[in-house]
């Protein structure tokens, strides 16, 4: 977890449990008004905990005040949990793309 953190150009929302980072997403604007998430990544021990449901909305708030419209995002297409949960906070699957899922929220 920490070399992805390492790597991330931009994080938003850095989670943590007094001082632990726990968890993090990261994410990049573009053009045509989109964020587009790199990266969510929760240790596995805080795994189940809401911690997606806290960061989300998060960056939602945060790049609707830039202007931006559409938050997008690649989801392994193996990991039916992690897709699940971004279906159930508004996401969408638009294609797939060998392994992965591209998803995306108009917000």
């Amino acid at each position: 977890m920490n070399e992805i953190l390492q790597k991330s150009h931009k994080v938003l929302v850095i989670c943590n449990d007094k001082g632990k980072v726990v968890g993090f997403l990261c994410y990049n604007l573009y053009l045509y008004k989109v964020a587009h998430i790199n990266y969510v990544v929760i240790d596995k021990k805080y795994r189940g905990k809401g911690i997606l449901q806290a960061l989300l909305p998060e960056l939602v708030a945060y790049v609707r005040k830039k202007g931006i419209l559409v938050v997008s995002g690649f989801v392994n297409k193996n990991n039916h949990e992690a897709l699940q949960k971004f279906r159930a906070l508004g996401f969408k699957p638009i294609f797939i793309y060998h392994d992965d899922i591209l998803i995306q929220s108009l917000i």
